[in-house]
């Protein structure tokens, strides 16, 4: 059995979940691969320097490119079924 999740809040006491953590990848070759671009500045350009290094190792099957046009507000419906078929996800921030 999987041990529980401790997520820290600095505003309360810690809570303990019973969510089970998704086994990790050993490899992106033939998988894919979600990226989000939250619409701050610049990460767009960092996103895509690292999904083109991730290009030249792995053998993607597939990329979903999602751009959130406003950073503060949470992903749409649409975006989510396209994150929920993926492999992985990659959350990118500018600034």
């Amino acid at each position: 059995m999987a041990e529980p999740f401790i997520v820290l809040n600095p505003a309360q006491e810690s809570i303990v979940s019973s969510e089970k953590a998704a086994n990790r990848l050993t490899t992106l070759d033939d998988k894919v691969l979600a990226v989000v671009n939250n619409g701050k500045r610049n990460s767009d350009v960092i996103l895509q320097t690292l999904l083109a290094q991730i290009k030249q190792r792995y053998n993607l099957k597939d990329v979903i490119w999602i751009d959130k046009k406003n950073p503060s507000l949470p992903v749409t419906d649409v975006m989510l079924e396209q994150l929920q078929s993926s492999h992985a996800v990659i959350a990118g921030v500018g600034d």
